[in-house]
């Protein structure tokens, strides 16, 4: 019975890209490995922070599909990587969003932004400003949450990113 309901989980996860899942903290989805070695560890920190809630963590009803990284109010967002903006705007239950195309496949996405710089189409270079910290409209704390996307599918940021 209990494998029944887990595939059912994992069904819907699929089919809708996040499921009901029962109300527990702490616990975690198992994280893909990273396919490529040549982008491994060649990306940095958007900002600095500490991180409060990891990938594949489980909260609510939500599996983080990226890590959420607590730091100060309006701290400056860096673009991980060189890439081209794909996406500025706010996305329900994420706010202001800026998604960078870094390659065909590779993405990275910002959330939980007060203020962009940057918009639809822009270029940018690793490093550069590309927005300001805002507040997490769930946990009530200035949260940046950070995904890293290959072929569409979630990788763990901690497996990516300088010193991760």
């Amino acid at each position: 019975m209990r494998l029944l309901y887990i595939f059912w989980i994992l069904l819907l996860f699929f089919l809708n890209g996040c499921a009901p899942v029962p109300k527990v903290v702490k616990r975690y989805f198992p994280s893909p490995q990273f396919p490529e070695e040549n982008f491994t560890k060649r990306f940095i920190w958007p900002v600095k922070g500490e991180v409060i809630s990891f990938f594949g963590e489980i909260n609510s009803d939500r599996v983080n599909k990226g890590i959420d990284i607590k730091t100060d109010v309006k701290q400056k967002v860096r673009a991980s990587s060189d890439g081209e903006v794909v996406f500025c705007g706010e996305i329900r239950g994420f706010g202001l969003t800026i998604i960078i195309r870094h390659s065909k496949d590779i993405y990275t996405l910002y959330s939980n932004n007060a203020e962009s710089f940057v918009k639809l189409h822009d270029s940018v270079k690793k490093g550069e400003i590309i927005s300001l910290v805002g507040i997490d409209p769930w946990s009530k704390k200035s949260v940046l949450h950070f995904e890293f996307r290959k072929d569409k599918k979630p990788v763990n940021p901690l497996l990516v990113l300088e010193g991760g």
